[in-house]
């Protein structure tokens, strides 16, 4: 089974093509370049690099968010678009889950896995996970939208309770980590891989029909209103 994944949620754009336990390829960028112009070129290129004809791929896999509203919404579209034409599923990979996945089970078996992206005004989404002995990620809470600080608070409280310590990825690690042994910041795995996209989708629990995805936001947009001009 081959597995095309693309990652939009955040200012990442990460595509990755995916077969059984093989990575075949994977192309990430990580510029100020909008999702718009850098996707369906990564993704044509590594069709391309690793001889792949569209026509075989499996399944589509797209991270669905939280994330960035615009980055949720290519991604999801360009995955939909590509299994309509081909009559294929679509596989919705939670963002957190796949962020959380780029961790090593062997290395941090035991500790709690804080997936966390930047949500603007002092709020960050959050997810947390842990391995179970057998290797599978386990989630522990449901993705949600939370101040930093009340989140600080929620990790060392839970930290304290289990006797874990917890390793934070995704882009606002930063904003949460301190001094304070209960955090263990992974900064080489901040960014979103596609490939973590991929390997998720290969359970078939994520597998949906083109009309039935849509992305997770989570929260509302934030809409500044323009104020009126005399």
């Amino acid at each position: 089974m081959k597995i095309l994944g693309i990652e939009t949620a955040t200012g990442t754009t990460s595509v990755a093509l995916q077969e059984e336990e093989k990575t075949l390829g994977q192309i990430t960028t990580n510029t100020a370049i909008v999702h718009s112009k850098t996707l369906m070129p990564m993704v044509i290129s590594l069709l391309n690099f690793t001889k792949t004809d569209i026509n075989s791929i499996d399944v589509f896999a797209v991270s669905s968010g939280p994330g960035s509203f615009t980055g949720l919404r290519i991604g999801l579209a360009v995955a939909k678009g590509f299994a309509v034409a081909g009559h294929k599923p679509v596989a919705v990979v939670p963002t957190l889950e796949a962020l959380a996945y780029n961790i090593c089970f062997n290395a941090y078996f035991n500790r709690l896995i804080c997936a966390v992206l930047d949500a603007r005004c002092s709020n960050v989404y959050a997810g947390l996970f842990e391995y179970d002995e057998t290797g599978k990620l386990l989630r522990k809470w449901q993705d949600r939208t939370v101040n930093i600080n009340v989140l600080k608070e929620d990790l060392k409280k839970l930290s304290n309770e289990l006797n874990k310590s917890v390793v934070l990825v995704g882009s606002a690690a930063n904003l949460i980590c301190s001094d304070d042994c209960t955090f263990i910041l992974k900064e080489d795995l901040v960014l979103p891989s596609a490939v973590s996209v991929c390997r998720l989708a290969f359970n078939a629990r994520y597998w949906h029909t083109a009309g039935e995805t849509m992305p997770e936001y989570l929260k509302p947009p934030q809409i500044d209103i323009p104020k009126k001009t005399k």
